[in-house]
C-alpha cells in the first residue's frame, strides 16, 4: 500500500492553537527528543512583539488539519549589508515531529522552505554545532555555514578545574581542584590570570562605566561611528536597542562606556549559575551578551565588562565574537580561544552560497541569535 505523504498547512500563531501545541510538545517529551526545546506559545517578548522599534517575532505553526506537527519562530529585524539596510529574519527554534515520527522527516526542510519564501535573507545562530541535525540541514538547502569563535578568561581557577568537564574525568577534577584550594595556588592563579588580561588591556584602565538608563541619542553615535567599519551586522541603534535589550531586564544589564565626558561605547552581559551544564558544570558563567564601541576601543569595552562580571560572581568570563577587530582584541585582551559549537548560517540571498564569513567583517555576537536562550 502506497504511503500518504501528509497535507500540512503553514498559519501563524494564535491563541486558540495553545492545546495543540501543548499536545505537540507532549508527544516529543515521550518520544525523548534531543535537546530539551519545545515550541512556545503567547507572542514573545512585549517590546518586541509590540513591532514597534523595527524589531518583530512571528511564530508559525505547521497544521495536519487541527494537529500541530511543526513550528517555527523568527525575529524580524533590519540589518546594514555592505552600506545598506535590509529586513533578515533570524531563523530560531525550526522543530518537527520528525525527530521522534519518522513520517514527518520532511517537516523541517518544508518549515524552512517557507520562511525563505517569506524572508529571502535569514540566518540562523547557535544550534549546538556543525555536526547537529538543523545545521546539516540547512547547508543542504545551501546555507553558508562558519563556527564563530568563542574566547574565555577564567577567574576562579580552582572551581573551574572541578568543574569544566573539558579537563578530565570528575575523579581527577576533584581532586586537583581541592589541591589547588588548600594550597593556595588556586587563589593566586586566579589572581595572575586576571592580572594577565588587566595588563594586556591597560591601555583601557582609564575607561570608566555607567548602568545605561535609557537607550538615547548617544546610542545612535556610536553605530553612526561604528556600522562603517562591519560589511553585516544588525542595527543597533536607540530604536533597536530598546527591543533587544530592555533596560528593564535585569538579567542583561548593559552598561554604558566612557571616558570623561565622551561615550565610547556599550556592553551587555549576563551571569548565570549552570547546574550540571555539559559544558560547564555548575560554574557561575559570565557572559559578554553583545557590545559595540567607537572602531579601536573594542578591548576596553571587554575588559570593562569582565571586570563587571567579576565583580558580580562569575568563574569564568565567555564571549562569542565574529567581526576580525572583535577577535582580535580578545586575543590581544588575555582571553584564550576554545572550542566553539556556536554556528552562524546565512541564506543564499542573504550572503551567498559560498560567503567567506570569518573574512567578510560580519558581526555576530551571542545577542544576534539563540545564545541568550541558555543564559
Amino acid at each position: 500500500m502506497e504511503r500518504r505523504t501528509p497535507r500540512l498547512e503553514l498559519v501563524p500563531y494564535a491563541p486558540e492553537l495553545d492545546e495543540a501545541i501543548v499536545e505537540f510538545n507532549r508527544r516529543l517529551y515521550a518520544g525523548r527528543a534531543e535537546g530539551g526545546f519545545r515550541l512556545t506559545t503567547g507572542p514573545g517578548p512585549p517590546p518586541i512583539a509590540s513591532g514597534a522599534a523595527g524589531v518583530s517575532q512571528e511564530h508559525y505553526v505547521a497544521l495536519e488539519g487541527e494537529v500541530v506537527r511543526g513550528g517555527v519562530s523568527l525575529q524580524v529585524q533590519p540589518f546594514r549589508v555592505d552600506g545598506e539596510t535590509q529586513t533578515v529574519a533570524n531563523l530560531q527554534l525550526p522543530l518537527s515531529e520528525g525527530i521522534v515520527d519518522r513520517r514527518y522527516a520532511f517537516v523541517g526542510g518544508w518549515l524552512i522552505k517557507h520562511v525563505l519564501h517569506r524572508y529571502p535573507r535569514c540566518f540562523a545562530l547557535g544550534m549546538g554545532g556543525e555536526d547537529r541535525q538543523l545545521p546539516q540541514l540547512l547547508r543542504a538547502m545551501g546555507f553558508a555555514i562558519w563556527t564563530v569563535p568563542f574566547f574565555f578568561v577564567v577567574a576562579n581557577v580552582s572551581r573551574a578545574a572541578r568543574e569544566l568537564p573539558a579537563i578530565g574525568p570528575g575523579w581527577a577534577r576533584r581532586a586537583g581542584s581541592a589541591l589547588l584550594r588548600f594550597s593556595g595556588a588556586g587563589t593566586l592563579a586566579s589572581k595572575a590570570w586576571l592580572a594577565r588580561a588587566a595588563w594586556a588591556s591597560r591601555d583601557a584602565r582609564e575607561i570608566g562605566t555607567d548602568p545605561v538608563r535609557e537607550w538615547e541619542a548617544w546610542a545612535d553615535e556610536i553605530w553612526a561611528e561604528a556600522r562603517p567599519a562591519f560589511r553585516v551586522a544588525a542595527v543597533r541603534d536607540s530604536r533597536t536597542l530598546p527591543a533587544l535589550f530592555p533596560v528593564t531586564d535585569r538579567k542583561f544589564p548593559a552598561l554604558r562606556l566612557h571616558r570623561g565626558g565622551e561615550t565610547l561605547g556599550w556592553a551587555v552581559v549576563a551571569v548565570s549559575r549552570m547546574v550540571d551544564n555539559p559544558h560547564f558544570g555548575n560554574l557561575n558563567v559570565g557572559t559578554i551578551v553583545d557590545a559595540l564601541t567607537v572602531p579601536g576601543h573594542e578591548r576596553a569595552a571587554l575588559r570593562a565588562a569582565t571586570r563587571l562580571l567579576v565583580d558580580r560572581g562569575a568563574d569564568i568570563v565567555v564571549t562569542n565574537q565574529s567581526h576580525p577587530a572583535w577577535r582580535g582584541a580578545c586575543r590581544s585582551g588575555g582571553f584564550l580561544r576554545g572550542p566553539s559549537n556556536y554556528v552562524l548560517a546565512t541564506s543564499p540571498r542573504f550572503l551567498g552560497r559560498d560567503a567567506q564569513l570569518e573574512s567578510r567583517g560580519v558581526h555576530f555576537t551571542r545577542g544576534d541569535g539563540d545564545g541568550r536562550v541558555h543564559l
